[in-house]
């Protein structure tokens, strides 16, 4: 089960962009209705409650729209939550994501889950995390969403910052797919 749980947090954060601390901050009551995309029912964003703060300010809070170029991932969290995680036996948790012993997962078994799967993958280990929010981010540019909104987006304010990644493959392989 856990490998189950960490393949679909993996492509979480790669369909959504979201950086590490907002993926382990998740709860179940964070997935949302997009009423302009009825379609991917309660999997047409998530709501991100505990973003990057500014200046020592409070979590700043901002829904991540699922796009279509990602929407393979509604069948995934859908299946996710309706029939993996209610065998996990903590009904009561709120957490989107859990240990085997039913608490929040940390930062660290996310860095751990991820380097377990590049290394399975026999991808470079200058791959990090990170580099599936750069893929996302570079996927919304390839579709043409301005570089600003892409970044207002994702809750970022230093677009330089944030696409200083080059050159390292999008995340295409966690689809199963070879990225071009």
């Amino acid at each position: 089960m856990q490998a189950l749980r960490n393949a679909v947090l993996l492509k979480t954060v790669y369909a959504f962009g979201l950086p590490r601390s907002e993926v382990v901050g998740l709860d179940l009551t964070d997935l949302r209705v997009n009423p302009k995309a009825a379609d991917y029912g309660r999997c047409g964003g998530v709501f991100v409650r505990w973003a990057k703060s500014s200046r020592g300010g409070p979590p700043k809070r901002r829904t991540v729209l699922t796009v279509p170029e990602m929407d393979w991932i509604v069948g995934i969290l859908g299946h996710y939550v309706d029939e993996v995680r209610p065998h996990s036996g903590a009904d009561p948790h709120p957490a989107f994501w859990l240990t085997e012993r039913c608490g929040r997962i940390t930062n660290r078994s996310v860095n751990e889950a991820f380097a377990e799967t590049r290394s399975a993958a026999g991808l470079p280990p200058e791959l990090d995390l990170h580099s599936l929010r750069h893929s996302y981010i570079t996927h919304l540019k390839v579709r043409g969403i301005a570089s600003d909104a892409s970044f207002d987006r994702n809750g970022d304010r230093d677009p330089v910052r944030d696409l200083g990644f080059r050159g390292l493959p999008a995340a295409g392989w966690m689809l199963g797919r070879h990225a071009a």
